[in-house]
């Protein structure tokens, strides 16, 4: 929590003291639901696991690159905090893992009447996980954050947005410090966020 808001106040602070590289700054947050954690290990788990509703906020800054005739494209960094998912299935219960997805992201808006615009958006980037757990043994066992993309599309009205994302971070599971397999974490993301545009 405490890099994820220092992260944040870095991007918001280098953004007001140069308002020409970066035109907006978008804080969002919301629900995450459709959570599933899959792996697939020798002898011990082959499968995806479904997780309950958990929730998501992060913070973006982008910057227009291309005018449309009816709309824009920009390019941007976002960070965001996806809070763990409690998962459950005959040999796990529990909280798996939290990630901090650290992100480039390519977005291209459309103009649908006066005020509204509807967006499309893809991001790439590395899911930092701070918390994990996913073997009920004292031996070091661990996750690795290796890719992380998501793609969304939402609506704009003014400068409030309503969002909706799929969003997959990819992993290595170690165990007895070795890597024992690759797994992923995937969600669908409700949000709602707010603009704050650069003058």
């Amino acid at each position: 929590m405490k890099k994820l808001a220092l992260v944040a106040l870095i991007i918001s602070a280098t953004t007001f003291s140069a308002p020409k590289i970066i035109d907006n700054i978008i804080v969002n947050g919301g629900i995450t639901t459709n959570n599933k954690f899959g792996a697939n290990i020798e002898d011990v788990f082959t499968g995806v696991i479904d997780g309950k509703s958990s929730y998501v906020f992060g913070v973006e800054a982008f910057k227009e690159v291309v005018k449309l005739e009816n709309g824009k494209i920009e390019l941007g960094l976002g960070i965001k905090y996806e809070a763990a998912s409690t998962l459950k299935n005959e040999l796990f219960e529990g909280e798996i893992l939290t990630s901090i997805p650290i992100y480039v992201s390519g977005k291209i808006t459309l103009k649908a009447q006066k005020d509204v615009n509807m967006y499309f958006q893809g991001n790439v980037g590395y899911p930092k996980i701070i918390e994990e757990k996913w073997l009920d043994t004292d031996e070091k066992a661990g996750i690795e954050g290796t890719l992380y993309t998501g793609v969304g599309i939402g609506v704009e009205k003014k400068n409030l947005n309503i969002g909706i994302n799929y969003n997959i971070s990819k992993a290595k599971l170690k165990a007895f410090d070795e890597d024992v397999s690759k797994g992923f974490y995937s969600n669908i993301a409700l949000t709602l966020g707010y603009k704050f545009d650069i003058k």
